[in-house]
């Protein structure tokens, strides 16, 4: 017998916990009617004409290849082709970035999203998607596959994204060029975006 919703967000509080992140309340898997709503009453956006969500990216329309970084351990030293496109970030310095970073979230509201990357069943990765924002919930929702009933009770992601928009790197002390980062640390399988 599946969990009910507030089972499974409490199940999945839980996890967060032990990666000492400590929200004060998660919304996870939120259908898009929902996130729409939310994403309008918290003004992070407005229905378009066509009735499309319209956001405000900020400064970044798009990707920001310049501010990616890999963290360099014994999983990637020697396996990553290291230079202009994948800059490397000590393990430090990652845990430096990331410590600040579980103590700005802690008593904010996040939006969850578990779901998988890659159609085939065989090769999928279950994810976890960690929002700020219910815009990119949304979007998340858009360009991941959701998960049934059934496999969201039993979901254990394998990766997991944490995105906080109103968070930025101390770059001259952590090693980033600017505030914005995208980091992927494949020993921890987790991606900082702030």
């Amino acid at each position: 017998m599946n969990d009910d919703p507030q089972t499974l967000a409490r199940k999945c509080l839980m996890q967060l916990e032990q990666m000492d992140f400590r929200p004060s309340k998660i919304q996870r898997n939120l259908q898009v009617p929902e996130l729409l709503e939310v994403a309008i009453r918290r003004m992070e956006g407005e229905l378009s004409v066509t009735g499309a969500l319209s956001v405000k990216t900020g400064k970044f329309t798009g990707r920001s290849p310049d501010d990616r970084y890999i963290v360099d351990d014994e999983v990637t030293h020697s396996t990553i082709d290291w230079g202009k496109v994948n800059h490397p970030l000590s393990e430090d310095k990652f845990e430096m970035i990331f410590g600040r970073m579980k103590a700005f979230v802690e008593g904010k509201e996040f939006f969850i999203f578990d779901g998988f990357v890659g159609a085939d069943h065989e090769h999928r990765l279950p994810i976890r998607v960690i929002t700020d924002k219910a815009w990119q919930n949304l979007f998340a929702t858009q360009i991941f596959i959701r998960p049934t009933d059934t496999e969201l009770a039993n979901h254990d992601p394998k990766f997991t994204l944490l995105s906080v928009n109103e968070f930025g790197a101390e770059y001259d002390l952590e090693g980033t060029g600017s505030d914005t980062f995208i980091i992927i640390n494949f020993k921890k399988n987790l991606v900082l975006i702030g």
